[in-house]
């Protein structure tokens, strides 16, 4: 389960809507090399305007690529899927609707799917998930296959890839330095989420991390952002918690016991 996001109240969201960031993304992200001054057109859905339907990012980039992006903490396995559903509203705004009745060809940019994750669970460098893999006949050839590149852009992993883009590495440092400062505190006792947001935005500014404008010129709704994600992202680690342990209960109760059965 994820939590309810709005759109643009992440802070990935925030750093990653100004178009001026988005050809270091995608050269740090495919390992191209586009000029800084390469076209770049945001597609991101709105949930206001798609009754709902949101993502994180989608981008035209020198009107021959559409790139899709997520930014998760926990990775989704029906990724896939969802950037199949994506894709078909970016298509509805990128081609009109009259002109795929014609006969001349509709020529479409290329479609390119990204998971960016920055959990707290240990997950490899990278992961491709396929949507053939949900397939209810696994047998045989589809007519349509999907893949999406998964990330893992937590410091430590991916350190050429992140870095790469600046943006990108100082995003990952912000979300590192809150999760180091939530573990720390007087006393051995950690810091709540607003105390170590609050001191991860300082030490970022005072560090000198690629942010630190954006941290400065919004420090007010960078501040609720993280918080409220941050918040977010406890709650549903904690739900997830008290899950598992109900089902090893549960388990246990029928002569099942983790990793073995009696």
């Amino acid at each position: 389960m994820e939590a309810n996001r709005n759109h643009k109240d992440t802070l990935f969201s925030l750093v990653f809507s100004d178009t001026s960031v988005l050809v270091s993304l995608y050269n740090a992200l495919s390992g191209n090399n586009y000029s800084a001054d390469t076209p770049v057109t945001l597609e991101t859905l709105d949930s206001a305007i798609y009754l709902g339907i949101h993502n994180d990012l989608a981008f035209k980039i020198d009107d021959k690529i559409v790139v899709l992006v997520e930014q998760q903490s926990t990775v989704n396995e029906n990724m896939p899927l969802r950037m199949l559903m994506y894709l078909g509203r970016v298509l509805e705004k990128i081609v009109k609707v009259s002109a795929i009745y014609h006969n001349t060809l509709v020529e479409i940019p290329k479609p390119e799917f990204f998971v960016l994750y920055n959990g707290v669970k240990k997950h490899v460098p990278h992961k491709t998930l396929s949507i053939s893999t949900a397939y209810k006949v696994k047998t045989g050839t589809s007519g349509l296959e999907l893949t999406v590149d998964v990330y893992n852009i937590n410091g430590g992993y991916n350190e050429a890839l992140v870095s790469r883009c600046a943006e990108l590495y100082g995003y990952s440092d912000v979300i590192d330095t809150i999760r180091r400062f939530a573990k720390q505190g007087g006393d051995a006792v950690a810091y709540d989420v607003t105390a170590a947001v609050t001191l991860a935005i300082k030490d970022c500014i005072k560090r000198g991390n690629a942010l630190s404008a954006l941290l400065k010129a919004k420090s007010s709704e960078v501040m609720n952002m993280l918080t409220t994600e941050f918040n977010m992202d406890t709650a549903l680690q904690v739900r997830y918690s008290e899950g598992e342990a109900k089902g090893e209960v549960r388990g246990e109760a029928k002569g099942i016991v983790k990793g073995r059965i009696e």
